[in-house]
């Protein structure tokens, strides 16, 4: 079979303004190919594209069932032909685009189709994704890889156009792994992958920050990256047009202050902020508030339904927590200033706390796993905010401390006393709790300076 004079029209694409001028093309223009002269093979026609805009010196590789058979580099406006390359009829052709600094795509087709489509295909800068990026695949040419292709629309029926960024993964007993490579609807709205024959997946969709999960029944959830399991396909499928009739994100703003229970303002106090939908959103946050106890909080959420926050403090230095508040997301609209919450209930069960104070200034470790061992109080389990320590044959009243080792990540202190011995007096003591005070030289690990300090304990296990 001859292919003559293959010649193809682009017109009239929608661009969008970019920085990218001197690599991207707008294709606002008729852009003619070349006419070959006459062959005796399939010769494909196409362009390599961001959202319209024609990508310079991209190269466009072509493979069939054994491989690699050549590749081709874009011209100025984004558009190649396969004109040179030998491609045998009857077999599948598979085409794949890539850029430094961009995603990869995939298009496969029957090389029958060679005079009657132009091959668009879509790229997108690796700099503008949220999503994760897997890696290229080794052979697209592979005959267990089909193609899986679909189309994206607003609820009034426009394309949505490279807003929305689509991945596939596959499903394990115990872990999420990458396969294929990540894929954008077009200006057009459409989309597709090369992905393994006879397999499960999961369907993931991320626009911006929001985690958007589509499944088999074309229905939207929103939340995190899990969603049903669809699938298996054992031939190219066209998968149902997915209709995203998300409106955007809702923002929570809010900001307050954490006092002790006398009023006064608690020192670099923990505050929790959980917010759910009673959907696929339920997401604990911890952070810490400022030194006169002042915190704001802000988030962009995408949800369907009533978007609630709950939150509390926690009084670090005397362990001491703050009644729960609930929020709904009408009270959140537009952002709100709550009042100052006092922490006067007493603190977590499972939760120790080790202050020390040096020189005026104190410094709080709330990660400290205490454990009781034969009549021994020890914490050895290093974290990001913690204090290190042995209190042997522990008791009620004076005791000694050993190795003492205190470190703070996120302000870079660490105060060491090992090999010393620390006086600690425990006002309280039983089977799971510990209270007390300590005094001793500390020395600063960064500058070497010894100090003395006092310190708190109060200690669950």
């Amino acid at each position: 079979m001859k292919y003559l004079n293959i010649f193809c029209l682009i017109s009239c694409l929608i661009i969008f303004d970019s920085c990218r001028k001197e690599e991207v093309t707008p294709l606002e223009t008729i852009v003619e190919t070349e006419a070959p002269t006459e062959v005796e093979y399939p010769v494909f026609v196409g362009s390599v594209s961001d959202q319209g805009e024609g990508i310079s010196n991209a190269i466009v590789k072509i493979y069939q069932e054994d491989g690699l058979k050549g590749e081709v580099t874009t011209k100025e406006d984004g558009s190649f032909s396969t004109i040179g390359i030998i491609l045998e009829e009857n077999e599948n052709i598979t085409f794949g685009a890539e850029k430094s600094e961009y995603t990869t795509a995939y298009k496969r087709r029957s090389s029958q189709l060679s005079q009657d489509e132009f091959i668009n295909l879509n790229i997108v800068r690796t700099d503008q994704l949220t999503s994760p990026i897997p890696t290229p695949l080794a052979n697209p040419a592979d005959p267990t890889l089909i193609s899986l292709s679909g189309h994206v629309q607003s609820v009034t029926g426009s394309p949505i156009t490279g807003l929305i960024a689509y991945d596939i993964v596959q499903q394990s007993a115990t872990t999420w792994g990458m396969q294929g490579a990540v894929f954008h609807s077009d200006q057009d709205g459409n989309f597709e992958v090369l992905m393994p024959t006879d397999t499960r997946f999961n369907y993931v969709v991320w626009e911006g920050d929001c985690n958007i999960k589509i499944t088999g029944n074309d229905e939207i959830i929103l939340g995190g990256l899990e969603s049903e399991v669809i699938g298996p396909f054992t031939t190219d499928s066209q998968l149902p047009t997915l209709v995203d009739d998300i409106e955007g994100p809702f923002e929570i703003y809010l900001y307050g202050e954490i006092h002790e229970c006398n009023g006064t303002p608690a020192f670099f106090p923990e505050v929790k902020i959980h917010y759910f939908d009673n959907a696929g959103i339920d997401i604990i946050n911890t952070m810490n508030a400022d030194s006169l106890g002042n915190y704001s909080f802000q988030k962009e959420i995408c949800s369907a339904n009533e978007i609630t926050v709950e939150l509390w403090g926690i009084d670090l230095i005397n362990n001491m927590v703050t009644d729960t508040i609930t929020l709904t997301q009408s009270v959140l609209d537009g952002g709100i200033h709550l009042v100052p919450l006092e922490a006067c209930n007493q603190g977590s069960a499972d939760r120790s706390i080790v202050t020390l104070t040096i020189e005026g200034s104190t410094n709080t470790y709330s990660e400290v796993t205490c454990e009781l061992i034969e009549g021994n109080l020890i914490s050895q389990e290093m974290s990001f905010n913690t204090a290190l320590f042995t209190i042997e044959n522990a008791q009620l009243g004076a005791n000694i401390m050993q190795d003492f080792i205190s470190v703070n990540w996120a302000n870079g202190l660490a105060y060491s006393a090992e090999g010393q011995s620390i006086e600690v007096d425990l006002e309280e003591f039983s089977a799971n709790h510990a209270k007390g005070t300590f005094e001793g030289t500390f020395i600063n690990t960064l500058t070497n300076e010894s100090f003395e300090g006092t310190g708190t304990l109060d200690l669950v296990f």
